[in-house]
């Protein structure tokens, strides 16, 4: 936050740029093969951007659509027209969010697979699931504290970001009570206590 930023002005937004680089003739190959990468878990990027967005991408634009943005971008008027669009351009075309189906273990096997893929999970994830289990300092608060962090799906993988707090409840209740769930948690946080 900067104190000498005006006080109307909108908060502060900030781009996360991420970069992956692999190098085939080094010491480590570390080329993606189908042992290393949980391709089930990727995501479109554009789509999940779309998503995100809660609108329609430029493909799908109409040709008033498109002649609209561009209207908004004119000098002098573009604002006008922006004000008076607002409600047409964004009511069109949302992307819908998932919703709780109502039977917490219809999520079960997607958690199950999510932690099935600990040992391909970045570093610093990996990192972050040991801290937990420590801070807890039991296997069960340690297993419930991270359970609890997939369900919230800050980051949109597991689907579940956009339910209500009770729908995430279930969820997570449901899968403190799967032998199938706490099994895939025994054989990967569990460890992490040592």
């Amino acid at each position: 936050s900067d104190p000498t930023a005006s006080k109307t002005a909108p908060p502060r937004e900030s781009i996360e740029i991420r970069m992956l680089c692999f190098w085939k003739d080094a010491a480590v190959d570390s080329m993606p093969t189908s042992n290393n990468v949980r391709r089930d878990m990727m995501q479109s990027p554009k789509e999940y951007a779309i998503q995100l967005k809660g609108g329609s991408n430029l493909e799908s634009a109409s040709v008033l659509e498109l002649f609209l943005a561009i209207c908004r971008k004119l000098p002098l008027v573009g604002g006008l027209f922006g004000r008076l669009l607002d409600g047409y351009l964004t009511g069109k075309a949302k992307v819908a969010p998932i919703k709780y189906s109502g039977n917490a273990s219809d999520y079960l096997d997607r958690f199950v697979k999510a932690l099935d893929a600990f040992p391909s999970w970045h570093k610093s994830s990996n990192t972050w699931a040991k801290v937990q289990m420590k801070r807890q300092k039991t296997a069960r608060g340690g297993i419930e504290g991270i359970t609890t962090t997939l369900v919230e799906d800050q980051l949109g993988f597991q689907k579940t970001r956009n339910f209500s707090q009770q729908a995430k409840a279930e969820i997570v209740t449901a899968l403190l009570e799967s032998d199938k769930y706490m099994e895939v948690c025994k054989r990967y946080l569990e460890p992490l206590l040592d």
